[in-house]
């Protein structure tokens, strides 16, 4: 359903070893498909830091009545960072559309492990094809200097 790819921001070739922004890629198509309901496309470890979020549609939406596609963070214990629903109707060729502003804003840490997630609400959806991009900075990866390299600060 999906093929994900990670792009560094900022020129390593490390891809998901650095704690630096990176956006991971990923395409979700649906060509002679039914799709309906709620399906995971990513999963984001514990404290990573979701910076935001786009789609743009390939080839335009068609579905059998009046489908809508949300999609993002749902998770309960950190708020969602998801878009509105948009319908079907709206989804042709190059329509670019992001996190809603009703919910949590950017950038969102997330608490516990969450799912990148598409929900095919109303109806089910026949055709289409969408590119998501999420860009976050992940938790560090284990090189977190000690106590004693640490700067310290007498606040007293």
């Amino acid at each position: 359903m999906s093929v994900q790819k990670y792009y560094p921001m900022q020129g390593t070739k490390k891809f998901a070893t650095s704690s630096r922004p990176i956006v991971r890629s990923f395409r979700v198509d649906f060509e002679d498909g039914t799709v309906t309901g709620v399906k995971t496309l990513s999963q984001f470890a514990k404290g990573c830091q979701i910076l935001g979020f786009q789609r743009r549609v390939n080839k335009a939406f068609t579905s059998v009545g009046s489908a809508t596609i949300q999609c993002g963070f749902t998770v309960t214990t950190s708020g969602g960072m998801i878009s509105s629903a948009i319908a079907v109707a709206t989804l042709v060729a190059d329509y670019i559309f992001g996190a809603s502003s009703t919910y949590t804003k950017a950038p969102k840490l997330l608490a516990t492990a969450d799912n990148f997630d598409l929900d095919v609400g109303t109806t089910t959806i026949k055709t289409g094809q969408l590119d998501v991009h999420v860009t976050y900075i992940p938790p560090p990866d284990g090189n977190i200097p000690d106590g004693d390299n640490f700067e310290t600060f007498d606040v007293t």
